[in-house]
């Protein structure tokens, strides 16, 4: 573990992804797979996040930095007396949904056309560390 964590302090996903597939190949560690996918969600995951848009009914939409496959990563959680909260991700460009919890089809639409909508900002965004670093805003 301690290489893993020397390889995350200079916080770079990429070169952590690649240590972990290099750890956990499938001729070392049983059950490789799971692990991979254990590790490299957990480090999506902790991947920077910027505010964006709050709307009326307190949905929150953030966004990521660039990744370095060129997406960005759309983030939107609702809260929700039932289950706490609702949420899902969109990756632009490209607008490939994911891991949607709770949001009805109709929900996602309408998602879908405000993040349609506001893609050229969000990109721009995500480059320049988000909307209180970007310039000329």
């Amino acid at each position: 573990m301690p290489a893993l964590y020397r390889v995350y302090a200079g916080n770079n996903t990429s070169s952590i992804t690649a240590a972990i597939h290099r750890v956990c190949h499938p001729s070392i560690v049983p059950h490789a797979f799971l692990v991979l996918h254990f590790w490299e969600n957990l480090l999506y995951n902790l991947s920077m996040k910027y505010p964006f848009l709050t709307l009326d009914d307190g949905t929150e939409i953030v966004h990521s930095e660039t990744l370095p496959d060129g997406k960005v990563e759309v983030y939107i959680e609702k809260p929700d007396e039932k289950d706490c909260f609702h949420n899902a991700s969109c990756f632009i460009p490209g607008y490939e949904w994911k891991n949607i919890h709770g949001f009805s089809r109709q929900e996602i639409e309408k998602y879908q056309e405000i993040i349609e909508s506001t893609a050229h900002l969000i990109l721009e965004f995500a480059k320049n560390g988000g909307f209180e670093n970007a310039s000329g805003f």
